[in-house]
């Protein structure tokens, strides 16, 4: 049988404000990475071709942004530019299909 859940003490009220939030492209690719699929920041810098540091930023604009959405029961929207690029990754390495070495490929 589970521990009984102590009380804990918020200092916030949820809002709702209503309204969107945008995330782009790039943020969401980055929460997905680390947050979702557990890959270090330099691992997803590196799947992403970008710095860690690059990193760092997109995951500190993304979750300001999700925790507000979050809190003030906002709608997230993915806002497309014409800059982003789909890769298709393989489902083991995550290496871009194209530079992938796969045994049974992917």
């Amino acid at each position: 049988m589970p521990r009984r859940k102590r009380k804990r003490f918020v200092e916030f009220s949820f809002l709702e404000k209503g309204g969107e939030v945008a995330v782009y492209p790039d943020e969401a690719e980055a929460v997905r990475l680390v947050d979702v699929m557990g890959f270090s920041q330099k691992k997803a810098a590196e799947l992403m071709g970008v710095s860690q540091p690059t990193i760092s930023r997109l995951l500190e604009s993304a979750r300001k942004k999700l925790g507000i959405a979050m809190l003030e029961s906002r709608k997230i929207r993915i806002v497309f530019d014409d800059c982003f690029i789909e890769v298709k990754r393989c489902g083991k390495c995550f290496k871009p299909v194209e530079k992938c070495r796969c045994e049974n490929g992917c």
